[in-house]
């Protein structure tokens, strides 16, 4: 007996141990943990994680909503809607409710290694009844675990993993409900389809159309018999379908209005103008790109699988080999599912600009079948060459600890990012209010900015995206300071190229009096003519005169802001009472014309009129998108203080006064 053959002897025992699913989960728990503390020890880069720590904050105190405080646009969090002067996220119900029973044992990170211990022992579950081989089923849940897809993804509170966890339960349920006509099993089949509706609704009826449609096909000769089940399947599905729905109406008023079309009605399936939230930029998402999208995430999914490209290769051996096989049907009816149902999805372009950080994630269900085919494969390529295939478990070994490895340690990196806000903002002294900026949302730049109107915090988080901040800082009893990145928000984005950052905490300073003086100097960034207009609420009040300048040239006017006429002179800006938003725009070109359509650099500050006039300082930059420009269309995005526009705001008495 040669070496081989004994190593896939001892390997065939393993496997087939009863016990070898219950040591698998152990091991996945392990990963889970320590992936939680080595790469994401302060969350990960996906802003959907403090999201659904947030809404696990909300349940844990035994509510559903929060209050906004008053000021809607400034507390709003990331992939929140707000409804009857109340937020709630977009997300259903069981994963949040998962991250607080870890919570309310004392233990956070008990909800993830449950989450990673239910993909692997789905995934053996689905391939013992899909395949009926005990020890292929241990095989392709081992495979699933050394997979890097579960490595990058165990370690997040998402809900990925989980999920494919339950899909995988729930097909092997109603499958082998089917094939013993076993009542207890559709039944459980049942609760847990309605578990993963409220947990992801849309891969619900994707595992549903799926094994669902699978069987009726298969077994539509047994039609009466399917029946028969029906009934079981019902009785444990419909609660949890009442339960969705009932959170629905308590949410958004409506028991069939899910919250993620209140929170914006364009993030939806379908081609054309979509967007994720209100205060983003509409994406067109074409037939063409939704092609690209899908394209990118299936090159890329082998490369978080075992083996890579050449356990992808493996598995389609596996297919090939039982392609007679009703069970291969199976797998690869699944495989195509999510594919083909995610494809009319904008979400897919989404998540495909980071598919090589962090896999294909509305993918992951597939590794599942993929796993099982790739077992498939294994075995029978055991049978025929003990040797040979000996040598491709060790190539897919030495291929995937790398990759392993290296995504892994990008994820680190832009994990560890994130610890510069939370550092910095720890160190904010006594009880202060923060204004995260640029942040159209609160959680989406800093991971733990959240606030909670109806609970004491030593510090409330805000947004600058409305000028109703100056209320709010005028009504605070706490000082207030700015949090912002070194860098243009552009260059936040994660991505393999993303640098390290620095995150400062600057006072906020309200300036007030009867009047306000702006004191502009700009430097020329080339020669031609200067142009420096001031708007109010987008429309342009007030404008310099226009002089030759050649680069580097430093040019400094004044203009006085009041309340009304008399406050702002006879050459300033008169505000109309209320809170609004006053621009600096600065801009060089061949003529004036040129130099408006073409700007530099624009400052913006948050002021309000009444009787006397306020404003926020410091305010927020913007450069122009030079794609944009490009296309002669005047789009501005966030940026960061590059020294060639200074605002300096105080304030002063009436003239005359």
């Amino acid at each position: 007996m040669n070496l081989s053959t004994r190593l896939f002897r001892v390997a065939g025992r393993l496997l087939g141990w009863r016990w070898y699913p219950l040591v698998l989960a152990v091991v996945a728990g392990v990963v889970a943990v320590a992936v939680k503390h080595t790469v994401y020890p302060d969350l990960s880069w996906n802003r959907d994680e403090p999201v659904y720590l947030w809404q696990a904050g909300l349940l844990r105190d035994g509510q559903l909503t929060s209050t906004d405080g008053g000021y809607p646009a400034l507390f709003q969090p990331w992939l929140s809607a707000h409804h009857d002067g109340r937020f709630f996220t977009q997300y259903p119900l069981v994963w949040p409710a998962a991250i607080v029973a870890g919570r309310l044992v004392g233990w956070p990170d008990l909800t993830l290694v449950v989450a990673s211990a239910l993909a692997v022992v789905g995934t053996y579950a689905f391939a013992r009844e899909v395949t009926g081989r005990v020890r292929t089923a241990g095989l392709a849940a081992t495979l699933l675990l050394a997979s890097p897809i579960v490595a990058v993804q165990s370690g997040v509170y998402l809900t990925y993993l989980f999920a494919l966890g339950l899909g995988t339960l729930f097909a092997a349920a109603l499958l082998g409900a089917v094939r013993t006509d076993s009542r207890r099993k559709v039944a459980v089949a049942g609760l847990l389809l309605g578990v993963i509706l409220a947990t992801r609704t849309y891969d619900a009826v994707v595992w549903a159309a799926a094994i669902g449609g699978f069987v009726v096909v298969t077994e539509r000769r047994r039609w009466r018999a399917l029946l028969r089940l029906a009934p079981a399947f019902l009785a444990t599905l419909l609660p949890v379908v009442a339960l969705q729905l009932l959170h629905n109406w308590w949410t958004t008023g409506s028991p069939t209005q899910f919250a993620i079309s209140v929170a914006d009605p364009l993030d939806r399936f379908g081609f054309g103008d979509r967007r994720l939230m209100p205060r983003l930029d509409t994406f067109d998402y074409t037939p063409g790109r939704a092609v690209v999208g899908t394209a990118k995430h299936l090159f890329f999914l082998p490369w978080f699988v075992f083996g890579t490209y050449l356990g992808a290769a493996v598995a389609l051996f596996g297919a090939w080999r039982e392609r007679a096989s009703r069970s291969t049907g199976l797998l690869l009816t699944v495989c195509a599912a999510f594919p083909l149902a995610y494809f009319p999805f904008w979400g897919i372009h989404i998540s495909s600009l980071t598919t090589r950080i962090s896999g294909p994630i509305y993918y992951i269900p597939v590794y599942a079948p993929v796993c099982v085919l790739m077992a498939v494969g294994l075995v029978q390529a055991a049978r025929r060459h003990q040797g040979a295939t000996a040598v491709v478990i060790a190539a897919s070994m030495l291929i995937t600890v790398p990759v392993t490895i290296g995504r892994l340690g990008l994820n680190r990196q832009l994990g560890r990012l994130q610890t510069a806000w939370t550092h910095t903002t720890d160190a904010v002294p006594g009880r202060a209010l923060v204004v995260v900026s640029p942040s159209p949302y609160l959680l989406f730049l800093h991971p733990e900015g959240t606030t909670r109107p109806d609970r004491d915090q030593r510090l409330i988080f805000a947004t600058d995206v409305d000028p109703s901040l100056i209320d709010l800082v005028d009504r605070s009893d706490r000082p207030a300071y700015l949090v912002r990145a070194s860098v243009p928000a552009s260059e936040l984005a994660p991505s393999e190229h993303t640098s390290p950052y620095r995150i400062s905490a600057v006072p906020l300073e309200l300036v007030r009096g009867r009047s306000l003086v702006l004191d502009i100097t700009a430097v020329s960034p080339r020669a031609g003519l200067s142009t420096i207009d001031v708007s109010v609420a987008d429309d342009v009040v007030w404008s310099a005169r226009t002089i030759p300048v050649t680069a580097g040239t430093h040019r400094t006017v004044r203009v006085r802001v009041g309340h009304d006429r008399a406050s702002a002179g006879p050459d300033g800006i008169v505000i109309p009472d209320g809170a609004t938003t006053l621009e600096v725009t600065m801009g060089v070109g061949a003529d004036a014309a040129a130099a408006r359509t073409e700007p530099s650099v624009k400052y913006r500050i948050l002021v309000s009129s009444g009787t006397s006039i306020r404003a926020l300082q410091p305010g927020r930059f913007y450069r122009p998108d030079n794609v944009a420009l490009a296309e002669h269309d005047l789009r501005w995005r966030d940026d960061v203080d590059r020294g060639d526009l200074l605002v300096d705001v105080t304030g002063e008495p009436a003239p005359g006064n």
